[in-house]
């Protein structure tokens, strides 16, 4: 009886062994955890994903709130643009344009939805001036009016000055140039003929239902020898279309 009883407390405090149950017990647990969250994380995957490509085919992306954003490289073209398509240049990539003199009126443009309950609108986009300019100018224009302008000089220099009559419509407009007396592969094809680019930035005040954004160009020696374009344009405020 005694040695079965030694037998038995030696069983008992016996180890050997432990670590291995331990391990496979944790593992266990681990991928049941995985397993029960793959739902989870393939769906917010999935949400990314259709973002992402919304963004780059320029559709509404819902943002927080009601209202929605628009956002476009031009990837997969210009749909609700009307005045131009979008061309493939060597230095800038998809741009909508080029933009050809258009007498200082508008040429291109897209009228947006605004959410009624935004307080405000914003547009971003970069305005490209391609090739050889002598001080004519790529001219922004919202609802119509214009509400400034970026005058291309030789060499590739520009200079953004605000449109007179933006204030008194509510729009605050700035330009900053970002790129300058550089070659981003305007339409001339000629590596002579240095670019800019700047980017354009405006804030419409009680914006009312819609905002047409329109760009044209005073410029007159042809499409070949001066143009502008438009690049990365983004909206926000946008009324959801799926609002009742």
């Amino acid at each position: 009886m005694f040695a079965n009883l030694k037998k038995f407390n030696r069983f008992i405090h016996e180890d050997d062994g432990a670590v291995t149950v331990d391990y496979v017990v944790l593992s266990a647990l681990a991928c049941a955890v995985a397993l029960a969250s793959t739902d989870v994380l393939s769906g917010g995957f999935r949400t990314m994903g259709g973002a992402i490509d919304d963004e780059l085919s320029g559709t509404p992306v819902d943002e927080q709130d009601a209202s929605l954003v628009y956002q476009t490289r031009f990837e997969n073209g210009a749909a609700g643009w009307t005045g131009a398509d979008v061309r493939t240049l060597d230095g800038a990539g998809n741009v909508l344009g080029p933009i050809e003199g258009t007498g200082g009126e508008i040429g291109v443009s897209r009228e947006f939805q605004i959410d009624p309950d935004a307080e405000s609108a914003t547009f971003e986009f970069d305005l490209y001036a391609f090739d050889d300019f002598d001080g004519d100018s790529g001219i922004i224009f919202i609802d119509g009016v214009e509400v400034g302008r970026v005058i291309a000089d030789s060499g590739g220099q520009a200079t953004f000055v605000p449109g007179g009559e933006a204030e008194a419509l509510g729009v605050e407009i700035s330009g900053l140039v970002i790129d300058e007396g550089v070659q981003l592969g305007g339409p001339s094809f000629d590596d002579s003929l240095l670019d800019s680019r700047t980017r354009i930035s405006i804030t419409v005040a009680n914006p009312g239902d819609s905002v047409q954004v329109g760009v044209g160009s005073d410029a007159t020696a042809g499409l070949e020898n001066e143009s502008f374009a438009i690049d990365n344009f983004t909206a926000t405020g946008l009324a959801d279309p799926d609002a009742v």
